[in-house]
């Protein structure tokens, strides 16, 4: 008749699991880290936004384009500004 060792079996599944949570530990730690450097690095382009919204001033002082030119251009700055807060926010609420 075989004989079974039931401590064999236990010292050799956990290894095995324990390897298993690191990595899933790793896992998520480094996805974390990269949601929050992405985070980062989007809130540095929220504010690289604002440089066009200020180039646009002068020259609509000046009135240089047409109000209509500068009415898109605006809102196009704008658009972005909002595509990049609703990033920025589902990031941070990933972290």
């Amino acid at each position: 008749m075989p004989s079974f060792e039931p401590t064999v079996a236990v010292v050799r599944l956990s290894p095995t699991k324990s390897a298993n949570q690191n990595q899933l530990l790793e896992s998520e730690s480094a996805r974390e880290h990269e949601a929050a450097e992405s985070a980062r690095f989007l809130s540095i382009a929220m504010g690289s936004a604002g440089e066009p919204e200020c180039h646009l001033l002068l020259p609509r002082d000046l009135e240089v384009p047409a109000k209509a030119d500068y009415e898109r251009l605006d809102g196009d700055v704008t658009e972005v500004r909002r595509m990049l807060t609703s990033l920025i926010h589902k990031l941070y609420a990933d972290c």
